[in-house]
């Protein structure tokens, strides 16, 4: 399961793996495209990930909310991963000024993530279906 984390203990868990571990970071909040806080993940996918690695969440400004899917149904809750509702103050755009999420990985499956976030402001749709899907 999941857990919210201190940069501190983010920082000792680092260290505390083994070196073979590879640390996956993600950016929840962030336009992959221009780089400016927005709908989605940057990047929006990772490559490989073996067991033992980690997948960190960084949220910048906004609400967000990552919940683990599937491939097949992408904006389903699958009823495991969920970090929770977390709104960040404006203007936070640093990767390490936010909260941060870590979901380590157990086995070299496939795992899929979706902001879970209702309707935008412009009426245009959730998140998930504008594209915030990982």
């Amino acid at each position: 399961m999941p857990a919210r984390l201190s940069l501190v203990s983010l920082a000792l868990l680092a260290a505390a793996t083994s070196v073979q571990a590879f640390n996956y970071t993600v950016v929840v909040g962030k336009d992959q495209v221009t780089g400016l806080p927005g709908v989605g993940f940057d990047p929006s996918r990772t490559v490989t990930n073996q067991n033992g690695d980690l997948v960190v969440f960084h949220m910048i400004q906004g609400q967000h909310h990552i919940v683990e899917t599937s491939f097949a149904a992408p904006c389903s809750p699958i009823g495991t991963f969920d970090s929770g509702l977390e709104t960040v103050a404006n203007g936070t755009t640093g990767v390490t000024e936010g909260p941060a999420f870590v979901f380590p990985i157990t086995n070299s499956s496939a795992v899929h993530y979706f902001a879970d976030i209702a309707p935008t402001a412009d009426g245009s749709g959730t998140q998930c279906q504008q594209g915030a899907v990982l």
